[in-house]
């Protein structure tokens, strides 16, 4: 499936409306948005420790952030100590949740 950025950033606004994430969730969401079409790919690898140095923002709050994501549906991923997690975006999620 070719990666569309332009489709997960309008579906996340659409989700909002419904289920506010919050301002760090989303800027967490963008990020790894980013990431994917950087890489033009849904799967990629990137650390906790990258995310908070790159969004200014705790590690405790992009563990948050990621759960919440998670718990929506929008992402998955699977978390090792010490190493980067492997994260996926699900461009298929549910709007209401």
């Amino acid at each position: 499936m070719k990666f569309s950025y332009v489709k997960l950033s309008n579906r996340i606004w659409d989700f909002n409306e419904y289920q506010c994430l919050g301002l760090s969730t989303l800027s967490v969401y963008f990020y790894l948005l980013k990431i994917g079409f950087e890489r033009d790919y849904y799967t990629f690898c990137v650390s906790d420790s990258q995310i908070s140095r790159e969004l200014k923002m705790t590690r405790k709050t992009v563990k948050v952030c990621k759960e919440k994501l998670r718990r929506f549906g929008i992402i998955s991923y699977q978390a090792r100590n010490g190493v980067p997690s492997d994260f996926q975006l699900n461009p298929d999620y549910p709007l209401i949740f």
